[in-house]
């Protein structure tokens, strides 16, 4: 079971970002050394997620933790929309800071009805619209988007040794995410 401490749950959110594209390009192969979150809200696109490409689309997720290479190609034709988040400061209970537990950057939606294409879209049109407080919204929208996502993730996607701590530097993880949120 996936574990969040609410005391210091507090992600920093880098950038907010929605994309439409709707012509042939394909993007710079690129990484990050924090985790990004990307949304494919509407139509279809291409990603090449270090040398393994997968076909998108609406409702589609990928979360890239730190290190992940991957670009987007979006062919003749083809056209969509995107949400693009980057945060840090983000630490589950018995895993590596600011990673995510999954064995693959890619998580197809399921085929029942799932509340992150919702959280995504209003994430757009709160950065969009921009009224007095909307970067809190924003961030209690990014919250709910990552604890939907981990609530919806099969056994199957979660990686159980790669990311995982021992029970020792689980006990140091708490104790610098204490630190942090004391400092804080």
């Amino acid at each position: 079971m996936l574990k969040i401490h609410t005391t210091t749950f507090n992600p920093q959110i880098l950038y907010i970002a929605s994309y439409y594209t709707n012509e042939a390009r394909v993007g710079d192969n690129h990484h990050h050394d924090f985790l990004e979150i990307s949304i494919i809200c509407e139509g279809t696109s291409i990603y090449d997620i270090e040398g393994e490409r997968v076909k998108l689309s609406a409702g589609d997720v990928l979360v890239f933790n730190p290190g992940v290479n991957h670009y987007d190609i979006t062919e003749p034709g083809m056209e969509n929309v995107q949400l693009h988040i980057g945060f840090r400061n983000f630490t589950l209970e018995g895993y590596t800071r600011n990673t995510f537990p999954f064995k693959k950057a890619f998580l197809r939606k399921k085929e029942t009805e799932s509340a992150i294409l919702d959280i995504a879209k209003r994430i757009i049109e709160e950065k969009d619209a921009e009224k007095p407080g909307y970067d809190l919204i924003l961030k209690a929208f990014v919250m709910q988007l990552i604890i939907h996502i981990l609530r919806e993730a099969t056994p199957e996607q979660l990686e159980n040794n790669g990311v995982k701590l021992s029970t020792d530097e689980q006990q140091k993880q708490l104790l610098v995410n204490e630190i942090i949120h004391y400092m804080e």
